[in-house]
């Protein structure tokens, strides 16, 4: 898993390397969530909440996915700062990782 490295900004874009394409991760922080526009190879998922401990792409068959890491707190990111102020890790699952869960590989 590879840690991502976010700002305090309430609307960010980034885009993530990943094989030969970009993944494009549009955060954005409403009241106290953080939600999640992420698109790859065309296809696009708008509006996921980033909550502690699940796969965030969970059933849409990408090749990676995403997922924070509450450090043990049992909280989802609630304060604009959360990823800058080290209490929550947001980590790509990468390709490897994506197979050995789902014993089989996605293009």
């Amino acid at each position: 898993m590879k840690k991502l490295l976010l700002t305090n900004d309430i609307h960010q874009l980034n885009q993530i390397p990943f094989g030969d394409d970009f993944i494009s991760l549009e955060l954005k922080f409403i009241e106290t969530c953080w939600f999640a526009n992420i698109t790859f190879k065309g296809k696009t998922v708008n509006g996921l909440r980033l909550v502690s401990g699940v796969l965030l792409c969970r059933g849409l068959n990408y090749p990676f996915d995403f997922i924070i890491d509450d450090k043990g707190l049992e909280l989802d990111p609630f304060d604009v700062e959360s990823f800058t102020s080290d209490t929550f890790d947001l980590l790509l699952v990468e390709r490897d990782e994506m197979t050995q869960l789902r014993g089989y590989e996605v293009e």
